[in-house]
């Protein structure tokens, strides 16, 4: 959101270069989640959609276009479209994009508050805590919808 560094900036006393730089380095990648994504979105099974909240620079330092394209079929930026993580609107848009229906969704979040969102939205929600935990919730929850099919 144009201006929001500055801003930040006025209100909590730090430089634009400073805001920037934390929030930088708040956003790493987790190398193992990036190959999980981009093994669920090749095998043709599931679809993939990414949901941040992060700025488009910060978003293009983190994950090229190019390689994006290798991992999910949407990507939904809150700047883009004016809302935030974690209001239900977002989740509506990936899954609207995604052709999906919200049950047929799982949204993964380090923050619960955007799992909550997500919930309150339809999605299924797993708190991410790590790589081994995440994979077993997420197969936890294909599992529990495959017996409900």
């Amino acid at each position: 959101h144009a201006g929001y560094n500055e801003e930040a900036s006025r209100i909590i006393g730090l430089s634009v270069d400073e805001i920037e730089a934390r929030h930088l380095s708040r956003n790493v990648r987790n190398d193992p989640a990036f190959a999980w994504i981009k093994e669920l979105h090749s095998s043709g099974q599931y679809k993939t959609a990414l949901v941040s909240n992060i700025a488009r620079d910060g978003i293009d330092a983190l994950i090229p276009p190019s390689e994006r394209d290798e991992l999910f079929d949407t990507v939904v930026l809150s700047g883009q479209i004016g809302v935030t993580k974690p209001s239900e609107a977002i989740y509506d848009v990936a899954v609207e994009r995604l052709g999906v229906e919200p049950s047929e969704a799982v949204m993964i979040d380090d923050l619960l508050d955007n799992i909550d969102g997500a919930q309150y939205a339809g999605l299924h929600g797993i708190v991410y805590g790590n790589m081994r935990q995440t994979r077993e919730d997420f197969d936890l929850i294909i599992a529990e919808e495959a017996d409900r099919a």
